[in-house]
């Protein structure tokens, strides 16, 4: 559960949808 908040923080920095979509995968 710690993964989904902090890909949550990540991605309102990120507010682009692909860079967002980047991340997760590489953390997933």
């Amino acid at each position: 559960m710690s993964r989904k908040p902090f890909i949550a923080g990540n991605w309102k920095m990120n507010k682009n949808p692909e860079e967002a979509k980047a991340f997760v995968e590489a953390v997933a």
